[in-house]
């Protein structure tokens, strides 16, 4: 039998359901707009997940947040050379600061700790192979 804090969070979620239903593009607006701290996010924690399509190969992304609280977003990908027809491994890394960091993608930092949220859900519920 489900707890009172868990029959609150069950209704809650149905009523974000129903405003993301009705209102969308506000609520993820609002979302972006966002800046507190995600309790299911932690500092030094890479949330990693590999492409649906990796054929074995471990292409991917991953999201770490460092102790200052930047936003580190890497892809990991195989591509081949148009010339040779070549397979060659591509990793770009990039910085999302926050605002006392200089950061001016504060929404797209917002973006990058719901990723890595998402992440975790993925990979608790349906782990990479």
């Amino acid at each position: 039998m489900p707890t009172p804090k868990e029959k609150a969070a069950h209704a809650l979620k149905l009523k974000i359901k129903n405003l993301l239903e009705n209102h969308a593009e506000e609520v993820i607006d609002a979302l972006l707009e966002w800046s507190p701290w995600h309790a299911g996010v932690n500092t030094m924690q890479t949330y990693k997940r590999r492409s649906d399509d990796t054929d074995g190969q471990d292409q991917g992304i991953s999201v770490t947040f460092g102790p200052d609280n930047d936003a580190w977003f890497e892809i990991r990908s195989f591509t081949k050379d148009r010339e040779t027809g070549e397979s060659k491994f591509d990793r770009g890394s990039h910085r999302f600061r926050t605002y006392f960091g200089g950061g001016s993608s504060l929404r797209v930092r917002a973006a990058l700790i719901i990723l890595a949220r998402a992440i975790d859900l993925d990979q608790t519920e349906n782990p990479d192979r």
